[in-house]
């Protein structure tokens, strides 16, 4: 990944959340493509959204499966039902239960992998907490414009 400027982050606040199921769009990216993702799979899961009955008012944004150095695979899609039907050519993913820190993404969305780094570096050190191997998980609520691209998005990071 390319060497950023250090970001100063505000501390996250913990959650425990339980486990939930998200579908829809996904595919793999190395850190190199991660400016390929809006295009690549957020244009295909708006397209199709309509196929997938959403249990809560937002869209989420998931990195699983890292490989080191490699890259991860991505999934854009909403929550839904346990146990629901997932359409053709789409992704369900399971996220299991957990505390996570979360932190909160103010601007452009096409910023967040600068923002991302930070929070391993020094976000996370900085209060003490350890990333735990889990899916990372990115919530686009009311306070997001998908239009302009604008706006707050959580990001939830799996702690120990």
């Amino acid at each position: 990944m390319p060497t950023t400027a250090k970001m100063t982050l505000p501390a996250p606040h913990l959650e425990s959340r339980d486990a939930f199921e998200v579908t829809g769009m996904s595919d793999h990216f190395t850190f190199g493509s991660i400016p390929t993702i809006p295009a690549a799979l957020w244009a295909a899961m708006n397209d199709r959204e309509d196929e997938i009955v959403s249990v809560q008012p937002c869209a989420y944004g998931i990195s699983y499966d890292t490989t080191m150095g490699e890259g991860f695979r991505y999934l854009a899609g909403y929550a839904t039902a346990l146990g629901a039907a997932v359409p053709a050519g789409m992704t369900l993913l399971k996220v299991p239960a957990g505390n996570y820190a979360v932190f909160v993404h103010d601007g452009h969305v096409s910023q967040i992998h600068q923002t991302m780094p930070s929070i391993f570096d020094s976000g996370l050190p900085d209060v003490g907490l350890t990333a735990r191997a889990a899916p990372e998980v990115e919530i686009y609520d009311n306070r997001f414009d998908p239009k302009t691209g604008l706006g707050s998005v959580e990001l939830w990071i799996p702690v120990e």
